[in-house]
């Protein structure tokens, strides 16, 4: 359930920094709990589940990077949501009475870190 929770969290984009930490928190344990091989005496065996041991760590190494770029990208991200929701609105209106315009969203006053606005003149 943690793992259908959080892939359908961030392939909707809603709340998707909590549904890659629910990846990796599937992720992580599992590889740990379910393929320890170095418990296996079995060469063919020990192969086997060092490949899923090392699947699962770095799926849930990329979960963790998807964590950090939601967090740090959220704010963008949803303002381009928005942006993408009025342009088709504005598709819509126009499909059904002709021509029309709807303004897009401005973006708010911050801007990432490092990155200038320019200087209105």
């Amino acid at each position: 359930m943690l793992l259908l929770a959080g892939g359908l969290s961030v392939a909707l984009g809603i709340w998707a920094d909590l549904g890659a930490l629910l990846i990796a928190v599937f992720c992580l344990p599992t590889a740990v709990l379910m393929h320890g091989f170095w418990k296996e005496t079995d060469p063919g065996t020990r192969q086997t589940e060092q490949v899923m041991f090392l699947k699962d760590v770095a799926l849930g190494g990329a979960a963790l990077a998807l964590l950090a770029f939601f967090s740090y990208a959220g704010h963008d991200l949803d303002h381009h949501r928005a942006a993408l929701r009025h342009l088709l609105t504005a598709l819509r209106l126009k499909r059904s009475s002709g021509p029309a315009r709807v303004p897009l969203p401005q973006p708010s006053g911050s801007t990432a870190p490092g990155v200038r606005r320019a200087a209105a003149g």
